[in-house]
């Protein structure tokens, strides 16, 4: 639960960010088209094809702005249904504006072994294993002879009735006796005791499949997590990089169109460009967070942390 919620929430940000990307956007279009309009109108500078690919631009990035507003009220609901709250209140919630950073200082071998001790599945295929093999000595019990020692002691004597008001009482010496015996026991045929433990071995062979296919699944999980994790950690440092590249190169195509040497088509590629990277790298930032908290997760250090933040422990 908390990681899901956890996950929600990153989700809720980055439609926030996405869509203060697409606001800014649909600013810088408004105002390109603006002064587009007055150097064709009013200058003669810029030829009428250039205004209309400054309003074309603008109608798509109006329909970018839509449908992030729609994303942003959706996420705002489902962070809404992951804590139980109404849909009418949650679509006003708002994710902080602070960049998701989560690091995993754990080394490969660390993260297999916590996420096989923090597994309760795993326990749950351990604990059916344990008993299949018990039921296997109870099973191969019954087919084998069966060997008593007996024993039994008796004591014996006799009671006299006194006619007075003293009652009964002992007499004479009392007498013991005992036996002792051995009783074997042999079966007539074994088959069907034979047919219970041939089952009893089978039912305990698929528990051990059944566990170290689980384990296989855990160990699995666990590296793919933490592949994810390193990936969209790469990708941060990459995209942050393509971002400073994107913006300079829309920003040095804008200061070329002023001076006359650049196109409308080739500034409009550049910002769109531009506005792709910065949302690459939002999504490379929320992606790198919730590899993290699936790595807690599978690893068990995700309910300690929370816990202690909300003080529940």
């Amino acid at each position: 639960l908390i990681r899901d919620t956890a996950n929600a929430y990153w989700d809720l940000w980055y439609a926030q960010q996405a869509l203060e990307v697409n606001r800014e956007a649909h600013e810088l279009a408004e105002r390109q088209l603006a002064e587009t309009q007055t150097r064709v109108t009013e200058l003669g500078t810029m030829a009428r094809a250039d205004s209309l690919r400054f309003a074309s631009e603008m109608a798509t990035i109006q329909e970018d702005l839509t449908q992030a507003e729609s994303d942003r009220r959706t996420q705002a609901a489902e962070l809404g249904r992951m804590m139980g709250a109404e849909p009418s209140e949650a679509r006003s919630y708002t994710a902080v504006d602070e960049t998701p950073s989560r690091d995993v200082d754990l080394t490969d071998a660390e993260i297999l072994e916590m996420a096989r001790h923090e597994s309760a599945a795993l326990r749950e295929l351990e604990a059916n294993l344990a008993a299949a093999e018990d039921r296997i000595d109870v099973a191969r019990d019954a087919t084998l002879p069966r060997l008593d020692l007996t024993a039994t002691l008796a004591v014996g004597g006799l009671w006299s009735q006194s006619g007075d008001d003293t009652g009964s009482s002992w007499d004479g010496d009392p007498s013991y006796s005992g036996t002792v015996g051995i009783e074997l026991e042999l079966p007539f045929t074994s088959a069907r005791a034979d047919a219970n433990l041939a089952e009893t071995r089978i039912r305990a062979e698929s528990a051990e499949v059944r566990l170290e296919a689980r384990i296989l699944q855990i160990e699995a999980e666990a590296i793919n997590a933490l592949e994810q994790f390193e990936t969209a950690q790469a990708r941060v440092e990459l995209t942050q990089r393509s971002v400073e590249i994107a913006r300079e190169l829309a920003e040095a195509e804008q200061e070329r169109l002023r001076l006359g040497t650049s196109t409308a088509f080739e500034v409009l590629e550049a910002q769109a460009s531009l506005r792709r990277t910065e949302l690459r790298h939002l999504r490379a930032l929320v992606d790198q967070a919730k590899a993290a908290l699936t790595l807690q997760h599978l690893t068990g250090q995700l309910l300690p942390e929370f816990a202690a933040l909300t003080g529940a422990l």
